[in-house]
Parts: structure tokens; C-alpha cells; sequence
């Protein structure tokens, strides 16, 4: 069905509602090169050429109708820090294991002195809980503050009833 109306859309030429779809299903997506080269090229009708690089790019197909767009893209972050250039890729393609990445693609990023130790160490990075030695002193905390307003309930409550008792009789 989306793909129907995608299609439809770009023959129409309301190239923005084929974008928004296009979005949608890149928000929801793991890695797609299909959906990146889809995407890139309704990016690149619509004359959004920088961005259009970046997707053409990432799907890895080279066709001369994308030279252009993936050379400005790359020109423009490709031969900086390695950080600049991922920094840049959607969330599903930093994401990614290294080798869902097609292998011209891998080759493009080594070419621009990208090692792929690099590549790998930053897209597989996760961040690990540092163990400070400081969780009994927050638990005993923790266990206190519980107890101190457990407390206040209680002769909050207490309180209620002596005024009620008082009130009555």
C-alpha cells in the first residue's frame, strides 16, 4: 500500500508527501540501502543536493545521475575527523554493524583516510556504567529519606485522627 501511494506521488510530482513518507519509514527502519537510495533520490529531484549526497552515499549505489550529489556531500564531510562525517549519518546507519555497510561504501571511507577500526570503534561505541563505590552510601540514603517520609505519613495521619477524636468528644 505505501509503496503504491510512494510511487504515485513521485509520478504526480508531489515530491514533499513522497519525502514525508520516505521519512516516516526511515524513522522506523533499520539500515535500508533501498530506502536510503529511494530517499535520496526524491531529496536530489527536489534539488536538496547536499542531502540528497549524504543518503546516495550511504545506500551505495554509484550511478552517474549521483556523482554530483554524493561528491559535494563527501567533499564537504568525507576528509574531515571521522567523528564529522558519522556525525552526520541517520541514526540507523550510526547504528549499524560495520559490515551492514555496502563495501564500496567501507572502501570510499578508507580512501579518505577513515580507517575502519575507526569506523567500527565509533558506530559500535556504547557507553559503560562507571561503578563509583558510591551505591551503599546512596542506598543507606535512599533507605533513609524512605523512612523519614514513611514517618511523616504516619503522624500525618495520627495527627488527623486526634483532631477528628478531639473534634467529636
Amino acid at each position: 500500500m505505501q509503496e503504491i501511494e510512494l510511487e504515485k506521488h513521485i509520478l504526480d510530482g508531489t515530491l514533499w508527501r513522497a519525502k514525508e513518507i520516505l521519512q516516516s519509514h526511515l524513522a522506523t527502519s533499520k539500515y535500508d540501502v533501498t530506502l536510503y537510495e529511494q530517499y535520496g533520490q526524491v531529496l536530489l529531484a527536489m534539488g536538496d543536493t547536499m542531502e540528497a549526497g549524504k543518503y546516495l552515499f550511504l545506500s551505495g549505489v554509484r550511478n552517474i545521475a549521483y556523482t554530483e550529489a554524493i561528491s559535494l556531500y563527501f567533499k564537504r564531510h568525507g576528509h574531515k575527523d571521522i567523528h564529522n562525517i558519522l556525525g552526520t549519518f541517520p541514526k540507523s546507519a550510526r547504528q549499524a554493524e560495520f559490515n551492514a555497510y555496502p563495501k564500496i561504501v567501507i572502501q570510499e571511507l578508507e580512501s579518505a583516510g577513515n580507517l575502519p577500526e575507526q569506523v567500527k570503534a565509533r558506530i559500535n561505541y556504547k557507553v559503560e556504567p562507571v561503578d563509583s563505590g558510591f551505591s551503599w552510601v546512596l542506598w543507606i540514603f535512599g533507605t533513609l529519606a524512605l523512612a523519614l517520609v514513611l514517618g511523616f505519613i504516619i503522624q500525618g495521619i495520627r495527627g488527623v485522627a486526634w483532631l477528628f477524636q478531639w473534634m467529636i468528644g
